[in-house]
């Protein structure tokens, strides 16, 4: 794996399933990795199941609150100083009735967990991405973005409304040098789910192809639109996909 010595990466959702994958495989390519969540019991496991823990900063905060996540990225910036990579692993699974059966109010909490959230990382830490050398924002975007799963249709609505939130960051924010990266996942296995299909995608797959891709933009000045990974696999993330 390549190094990362000297960059600082925050990951939102870090404490998460599949954030923990990615937050390991940052720290093992020696970058320093920012990570806040609401519980401090939460930051207290990831720390004990990985290596590298002395360049992990966990903060207790919560960046899906707008009155609460300028207040943890001035203490990133504070304390480590302005990221270099962000990278937003956040939302979650939901499934149940059918879509037009669905109550209003289940509607409402999975676009705001889902989508609302991506949008308040977004505003608060690329403004600080723009002008730094190799600068990348990414999202992890389920894959029913393109492949709608039955009793999960609010999860794929927002899937495919972060999918192209990312085309539209990419597209606006390239003249600023921010690289924008998004990764399209089917299941991965990890922590919480650790039996998985023969050949499935890990959540240290997945960290592992985003070592890769900053490893790739360190020290570039200037951008590309979106990049796209569609891994639907573990071979996939292996061979780190190919842009789609």
């Amino acid at each position: 794996m390549p190094t990362l010595d000297r960059l600082v990466a925050v990951v939102a959702g870090g404490a998460g399933a599949v954030g923990g994958g990615i937050v390991a495989a940052l720290l093992d390519a020696g970058a320093t990795v920012v990570v806040a969540s609401r519980e401090e019991s939460r930051l207290d496991v990831l720390r004990d199941g990985i290596g590298g823990a002395d360049r992990l900063l966990g903060l207790v905060g919560d960046v899906a609150d707008p009155g609460d996540a300028p207040r943890v990225r001035d203490e990133v910036v504070g304390t480590v100083g302005p990221p270099d990579a962000v990278i937003a692993a956040i939302g979650g699974w939901s499934s149940g009735p059918q879509l037009a059966d669905l109550p209003i109010a289940d509607w409402d909490a999975i676009l705001a967990r889902n989508l609302r959230t991506h949008q308040v990382v977004a505003s608060t830490y690329i403004p600080l991405l723009r002008g730094r050398p190799g600068a990348t924002y990414g999202v992890i975007v389920g894959d029913t973005a393109t492949a709608p799963v039955a009793g999960a249709g609010a999860v794929s609505v927002t899937a495919a409304a972060e999918l192209m939130a990312a085309r539209a960051l990419g597209l606006e924010e390239h003249e600023a040098g921010v690289q924008v990266l998004a990764l399209v996942l089917g299941p991965v296995a990890s922590r919480s789910r650790p039996a998985g299909k023969e050949g499935m995608l890990t959540a240290r797959d997945v960290g592992e192809v985003v070592v890769r891709r900053l490893a790739a933009r360190r020290g570039e000045s200037t951008a590309g639109l979106t990049q796209i990974l569609d891994l639907p696999d573990g071979a996939a993330a292996r061979r780190d996909g190919s842009a789609s």
